[in-house]
């Protein structure tokens, strides 16, 4: 039976924290890697020790299960499975069969590190059947879910009102294409990734936006998230959507929101005048003796109507203007109306 000194294998002091036997692994990894040393059959067997060293030691509660079993090892090597008493050889041991009549089952090893694998939960039936945490010929895995990622795309009224095509740029980090997120090539060191595995770069992603979006809304764009860990499934993408206010116009909900100025005559008289909407001018009429600030609105001429939402409404302020720059005449006629209204007091009931 060969006891492996994890820590001689990396080449750490028992001491050593998370980041030294991080380190320790990686230098020795690319050093023994199988691509590096085609010619060195013995090299493999080294990088999968090496492998196994990490996985053991870069995790707190196997390497507390790993410490716990060295310094007790005398115990362990002289424990009957099958309560026979008599010393068990673990270089020898290569079936053992369970108790309990149907439900038995059989766990194989081949040896000490095998035996490892079910003690820290991955190798068979004796510790749960658990799958297997060690990578015969990668370095250590990590299965993670993909990531979605969230961010803000801003669009102009006309565009929520109409819809249009925008494009986005998103950086995340893919899979090195030069060596496929091994970090090596024959040359060793992968140059375009510096050994990582994975590269940072901008992707651009082509967006829809449906006529009558509402600020604050998410688009869902589906596999144009993060990559998850060995390059297989993506994450969403979320776009949170804000529309901009122009000069002219302004969004309060669905509606469209807008201030006209009208003459002083047109106010009183009333008048019929043209009015700018997102998509073009249409006409309005304004009724005789409209006041400064009244609100007329233009049923279904703001946001569209989408899924659930109703139709908006475009919202028109009118804003009355002074005449200006007036001749003698028009005074003379000012002076004539604001005497008028004087001496009959029943015109301005």
């Amino acid at each position: 039976m060969e006891y492996k000194d994890y820590y001689q294998i990396l080449g750490v002091p028992k001491n050593a924290d998370a980041a030294a036997i991080k380190k320790a692994y990686r230098q020795l990894a690319r050093k023994y890697h199988p691509d590096m040393n085609k010619d060195n059959p013995q090299a493999e067997a080294r990088f999968k020790d090496i492998n196994e060293a990490y996985q053991v030691l870069s995790d707190p509660e196997k390497r507390k299960k790993y410490d716990q079993l060295g310094a007790n090892w005398d115990k362990y090597k002289n424990f009957d499975f099958q309560g026979q008493g008599a010393p068990f050889d673990f270089s020898q041991f290569r079936t053992y069969t369970h108790s309990g009549g149907a439900s038995a089952g059989r766990t194989r090893f081949t040896g000490f590190s095998d035996f490892f694998k079910a003690f820290f939960g991955g190798g068979g039936d004796l510790f749960g059947g658990a799958e297997d945490l060690f990578s015969r010929s990668q370095g250590p895995t990590t299965r993670t879910r993909p990531a979605d990622l969230n961010a803000e795309l801003e669009i102009s009224i006309r565009e929520a009102m109409t819809g249009a095509h925008k494009q986005v740029t998103i950086h995340q980090e893919n899979l090195c294409p030069q060596c496929g997120g091994r970090g090596m090539v024959s040359a060793g060191i992968c140059p375009a990734c510096s050994g990582q595995g994975r590269v940072r770069r901008p992707e651009h992603i082509d967006v829809k936006i449906p006529a009558g979006i509402h600020n604050g809304a998410r688009l869902r764009l589906r596999g144009k998230g993060g990559m998850a860990a060995g390059g297989q499934a993506r994450g969403d993408l979320y776009l949170r959507i804000r529309i901009r206010n122009d000069s002219l116009f302004r969004l309060d909900g669905r509606n469209i929101v807008c201030e006209i100025p009208v003459t002083v005559f047109e106010a009183v008289l009333g008048a019929e005048i043209e009015v700018p909407t997102v998509t073009g001018k249409v006409k309005m009429r304004i009724p005789p003796e409209t006041e400064n600030g009244k609100i007329l609105r233009l049923r279904g001429k703001g946001l569209p109507a989408i899924g659930h939402h109703l139709a908006g409404d475009q919202i028109v302020t009118i804003r009355v203007v002074l005449p200006t720059n007036l001749s003698a005449r028009e005074k003379e006629l000012f002076h004539e109306l604001a005497r008028y209204r004087r001496e009959n007091p029943r015109a301005r009931m």
